[in-house]
């Protein structure tokens, strides 16, 4: 009797619970029907109902295709597939639906549908959100296993003369805060060597840094690279939309190297950003917070291009909160007896090559050069050394250097280059760097690539440099 009693308490219990479910699903503002694999109805809550005009009692064990003929929920069922958020209209009336098969095992038993008719603008803005999120959790989920985190620290910057340590030190202070940081230098100086130091030093050092070079994207495609994109935002936007560069710094440094070659129009978009850490992807309305730290780099005079017109001065300013100026090789000579054995040992590991050293003549001939192209050009010179010693103790020589090295034809003496210049410092520096260009020109007899290799710049940046100082080789008698 007594389990009689309980039996009968639990069946009660379970229908107090099926309608309490009802209730809930008929409550809820989404419409959700269920079909039998046959297509016939077997549930529907009233939002359901109500959304097409149906009776939802009537329609319990009808065929869905008594309602609607086209149905693709049947379409999806023989599929085995789903469909998710996709939009559609019924009596003009924009909603979304998701439709999805129900398995029982690897068998297809029926379907269900859910439907979304109110609030939808608020819906859609939602559901952005959501795919934000997403996209976001697989990048974490990516940088957790390996995404790139600073390569250097200040100890691979490598020099004990005052210009570095002072480097060195400022760079130390200006790691622990949040301001934006221009690294200006000669290409080959280390720009980015010091740019994953200050991060390493950082309070963001266990986030991710992000490097971009400006100079490296076509202008067509550099703000879906920097702020991101939507689906279908222009011509040839993949499928899903895209993260911006900025959005993927969050909480993290970006990078940006070869600052002076962003065009105009970017650079108005760059200070808005800037200011208030809020990104606007292409083809989107909804503003991306983002907490990044910015550094920036470049090899060009922006100062000079400010008053060109050819860079904006309020981002010049806003860039410009902190600078570390790199000085060039040439001006610190008296780290090469320090900086070619670290070289050498870094070569050696990349090219699996013997234990070598510089005799004291090679070493002389090192520090007389000028180093147009700096530390880059000197690793290079090593590489060649060491590729063509021919000393049986493994000795780097001066008949091991390049001939551009030994000839001394791109005037080693400052004092003899400086003899005829004239002028302010930036006229100065202007007709130091055209000759600087012509000698080299000479002495790779006029081959452009030759030239641009020994000034440690690329091919394309040398005849930059020979239009905007009309230098024309051979020269104009």
């Amino acid at each position: 009797m007594e389990r009689h009693s309980m039996l009968k308490n639990n069946n009660l219990a379970k229908k107090k619970m099926k309608s309490f479910c009802e209730n809930i699903v008929d409550s809820l503002q989404i419409g959700i029907a269920a079909i039998h694999n046959d297509g016939t109805f077997c549930c529907m809550n009233a939002s359901y109902a109500k959304m097409f005009g149906i009776n939802q009692e009537k329609a319990m064990g009808e065929n869905i295709c008594n309602f609607f003929p086209d149905s693709e929920l049947l379409n999806v069922m023989r599929e085995s597939t789903s469909q998710n958020r996709i939009p559609f209209t019924y009596k003009g009336v924009d909603a979304l639906i998701s439709r999805h098969s129900v398995f029982d095992g690897d068998s297809v038993i029926g379907g269900f549908i859910e439907v979304y008719f109110r609030d939808i603008k608020d819906l859609k803005t939602l559901l952005l959100r959501i795919t934000v999120l997403e996209k976001r959790a697989k990048y974490y989920k990516r940088r957790n296993q390996g995404l790139p985190k600073a390569k250097y620290t200040f100890a691979d910057f490598i020099g004990t003369s005052y210009p570095i340590q002072l480097l060195k030190q400022q760079g130390q202070r200006f790691a622990n805060c949040n301001q934006s940081i221009l690294i200006q230098g000669e290409s080959g100086t280390g720009k980015e060597i010091v740019s994953n130091a200050l991060h390493a030093a950082s309070p963001r050092a266990d986030e991710i840094i992000v490097t971009v070079n400006c100079a490296a994207i076509p202008p067509q495609l550099i703000e879906a690279e920097l702020f991101g994109f939507e689906e279908g935002s222009f011509t040839g936007a993949r499928k899903g939309g895209g993260i911006g560069k900025f959005e993927l710094a969050d909480r993290g440094t970006i990078y940006l190297d070869e600052i002076g070659e962003l065009p105009l129009a970017m650079q108005a978009k760059l200070l808005r950003v800037l200011e208030n850490h809020e990104i606007q992807k292409i083809g989107s309305i909804e503003l991306i917070c983002s907490d990044f730290r910015l550094i920036a780099a470049t090899n060009r005079d922006l100062h000079g291009m400010v008053s060109e017109g050819r860079f904006r001065e309020d981002l010049y300013h806003r860039l410009n909160i902190l600078h570390l100026n790199i000085p060039p090789l040439r001006e610190h000579t008296e780290d090469l007896p320090v900086l070619i054995p670290y070289l050498i040992s870094q070569i050696q590991k990349e090219e699996g090559l013997h234990s070598s050293a510089l005799d004291d003549s090679a070493m002389a001939i090192m520090k007389q050069y000028h180093w147009p192209g700096n530390v880059r050009e000197l690793k290079n010179v090593l590489i060649y050394a060491l590729l063509n010693i021919d000393d049986i103790n493994n000795i780097i020589t001066s008949n091991a250097l390049p001939h551009h090295i030994t000839k001394k034809t791109v005037s080693p003496d400052p004092s003899v280059a400086c003899a005829d210049v004239t002028g302010n410092l930036r006229q100065q520096q202007q007709q130091l760097l055209c000759k600087t260009i012509t000698a080299a020109l000479e002495n790779c007899n006029g081959n452009k690539t030759q030239a641009a290799r020994q000034l440690g710049i690329s091919r394309n940046e040398l005849y930059n440099k020979l239009k905007k100082f009309d230098i024309t080789w051979p020269k104009k008698k």
